[in-house]
């Protein structure tokens, strides 16, 4: 192979990989879809199906969450949080009078907590975890329904 034809396949290369190198800067980023069966609940329904999409938009992270909840209503939220941490800024979800604020504090690439507050007191802590392969993520939360009672919520999420 002429030293031409080299050097144009290793641009052509860098190239194709540069994106998958990009897109996988954060493991989070992708498709996932709830597996309803693997996650518990205690207090609450689980949802019929669920499924969550994550976008990268430079320091950002913003996060759709479409289903159908256990009773037939649609499910419609979208996050959009700081990938290394801070508030989140939520729209679409339903009035809860649980909490009135969430932060995300970022731990590793792979492991963060969301952290809920109630006029300005943490109240409940939902804690995310990937394994090394990449293929799923754990969500684990406890905290206080809108009445105080204590609510479970155990997901494992999917990557599609």
């Amino acid at each position: 192979m002429s030293m031409e034809k080299t050097l144009c396949f290793f641009a052509a290369l860098a190239l194709a990989v540069t994106p998958l190198v990009a897109a996988n800067d954060d493991p989070f980023a992708g498709t996932w879809k709830l597996d309803v069966e693997k996650s518990t609940y205690t207090g609450l329904p689980k949802p019929k199906d669920l499924t969550l999409t994550i976008v990268d938009e430079g320091m950002n992270r913003v996060v759709d969450f479409n289903g159908t909840a256990q009773d037939g209503s649609p499910i419609k939220v979208e996050l959009s949080e700081p990938r290394k941490g801070g508030a989140i800024q939520t729209t679409g979800a339903p009035p809860n009078q649980s909490w009135d604020s969430a932060m995300l504090k970022f731990i590793n690439s792979t492991s963060h907590d969301l952290i809920y507050s109630k006029d300005g007191k943490e109240i409940a802590v939902r804690h995310i975890r990937m394994p090394r392969d990449h293929k799923s993520f754990m969500a684990y939360f406890t905290g206080p329904d809108p009445q105080g009672k204590t609510v479970t919520q155990n997901d494992v999420w999917e990557k599609q």
